[in-house]
């Protein structure tokens, strides 16, 4: 059985290599059938056209497995704004956070929208797609780079940061 401590040791030790870019934002998710995927970011500064990527690992996540396999592109989804930063111009993905609720795979993830950073949503039926995105932003207040957890109460809350501007960042918990 591997430890809190032992994958702190792979975390800090043994970088998880992805030859063609960033792997940002990592995201570990475990399927019902047992199987280990990590979901991540390919940068947007890298590819201009952030990407969302997933690819298997093993039980100990030791290293990534096979082929990545793309889900979605950020300018894919129709209310994603480009940005223009650091010299640069794109379409962002940030912070995958996956759920399973009722055998349906709820992958969040943020970008840029018309009201700042934000937080997307898309819904599958496998865990490896094809996605479909919500129309709107599921939070939309210049917040996001979430992740969900079951509260001591039973009940699911969603955690991020808001506003997207520093030193002004705070975290944010809201019931789902």
């Amino acid at each position: 059985m591997m430890t809190l401590w032992g994958l702190l040791q792979i975390s800090l030790q043994d970088r998880l290599p992805r030859p063609n870019g960033e792997c940002l934002d990592g995201h570990p998710f475990v399927d019902k059938d047992g199987q280990s995927y990590l979901i991540y970011s390919h940068e947007w500064q890298q590819c201009e056209n952030g990407e969302i990527i997933i690819q298997r690992m093993p039980d100990d996540w030791s290293r990534l497995e096979g082929e990545a396999k793309l889900l979605f592109r950020a300018a894919d989804v129709p209310w994603t704004e480009r940005i223009n930063a650091y010299s640069k111009s794109g379409f962002v993905t940030d912070g995958p956070c996956m759920l399973l609720h009722d055998g349906v795979y709820y992958l969040m993830w943020s970008s840029i929208g018309k009201d700042g950073y934000c937080v997307g949503c898309a819904t599958a039926n496998s865990v490896e797609g094809p996605y479909r995105h919500y129309p709107q932003p599921l939070l939309n207040m210049d917040g996001g780079h979430n992740c969900c957890f079951r509260g001591l109460n039973g009940e699911m809350y969603t955690s991020f940061h808001m506003p997207n501007s520093s030193p002004y960042e705070r975290l944010m918990i809201k019931k789902l």
